[in-house]
């Protein structure tokens, strides 16, 4: 067996960043962000989930630093932290359309990841498992320009 060498320094906070991305709840509040600035209110309507679920998932990413929130009396506004954090879903974007299948077959995080180890449990926030007709890039949502114009919504 080959020794595995411990995380490099440099690598941990990149880890930490992709974990804090890791959840799709979490990318869908960013994709309404991408379209300005929004309340819990808001994206509790506007993403069909609870206002618990949806407080947790800013307050994750509000901790990450991704977010921020603007007080106007008793309401907070939140937008993204930085326009940086838009090359990066948009990178992610042509990255999936050039691997979508591929990630597919992924053992630990594609479509069959699940049907691998049946008595895996899903952890709380995960999304259900996918549909199998539907194509990688229409299921992923692959469409790089929505991140960048702001056609999230």
């Amino acid at each position: 067996m080959i020794p595995t060498a411990p995380p490099c320094a440099q690598t941990i906070p990149v880890a930490m960043l992709f974990r804090s991305l890791a959840d799709s709840t979490r990318l869908a509040i960013l994709e309404v962000l991408v379209g300005g600035e929004a309340r819990v209110a808001d994206l509790t309507r506007m993403l069909s989930l609870a206002q618990s679920s949806v407080s947790a998932h800013v307050a994750c990413l509000r901790e990450c630093g991704l977010v921020v929130g603007r007080a106007e009396g008793r309401q907070v506004f939140y937008s993204l932290a930085s326009p940086h954090l838009l090359d990066l879903l948009a990178s992610a974007e042509i990255l999936l359309r050039a691997t979508g299948s591929d990630l597919d077959q992924c053992p630990n995080y594609g479509e069959a990841a699940g049907k691998n180890r049946p008595n895996a449990r899903r952890r709380s926030g995960d999304s259900p498992p996918e549909r199998s007709g539907d194509s990688p890039p229409e299921r992923l949502g692959v469409d790089r320009t929505r991140w960048l114009t702001g056609a999230a919504r």
